[in-house]
């Protein structure tokens, strides 16, 4: 079983847990301060994943690391997934986690590139031609790759609309060669 699978599945038990207590929002703040803790100590994440470590021993660190920073829900998913052994997802669930999120919130993020920086009346002006497309709220996130030439490239899910010069160029040398 692949590991987005694996990830997609405790993320979304969490989940269903989660909404059937009213607590989504609470859990997606628990996620997000676990997420935070492996970035400031990457340490005890190493030690929560280390496979010479049992297993009670896992879940009294966690118990004593988390008891004061996670609501119970969090903290018994935490301990569920210590004891099936799928520490090593735990980045992968909080970020499907996220996902699951967004689609209640009915958000569709996508990543813009372009050229040249975009002023805030083009950035506006795109993500109201996208909520249209999509039938979602947009949430953006910008970024600049000169290489494009000119134009930009919209990365929605998994599908790229590509408008940038770089590839206009790119068609246009393809169906020169062809003919």
């Amino acid at each position: 079983m692949s590991s987005h699978v694996i990830a997609h599945r405790y993320a979304q038990a969490v989940f269903d847990q989660a909404v059937s207590s009213n607590q989504e929002e609470v859990v997606e703040k628990d996620l997000a301060t676990m997420k935070a803790i492996n970035t400031a100590v990457p340490e005890l994440f190493r030690i929560l994943k280390s496979p010479i470590i049992d297993t009670w021993r896992k879940k009294k660190i966690a118990q004593e690391v988390f008891k004061d920073r996670l609501s119970p829900l969090t903290l018994s998913f935490v301990t569920l997934i210590l004891e099936k052994g799928r520490e090593s997802f735990v980045l992968d669930i909080i970020s499907q986690y996220g996902k699951l999120m967004d689609e209640r919130r009915n958000i569709m993020r996508v990543e813009v590139t372009s050229a040249k920086p975009l002023d805030d009346s083009s950035k506006s002006h795109l993500e109201t031609s996208l909520e249209k497309l999509t039938n979602k709220n947009i949430s953006a996130t910008y970024r600049e790759d000169a290489s494009l030439l000119g134009g930009l490239s919209v990365l929605i899910g998994d599908k790229v609309y590509d408008g940038s010069l770089r590839q206009q160029l790119r068609n246009l040398k393809l169906k020169l060669a062809s003919e």
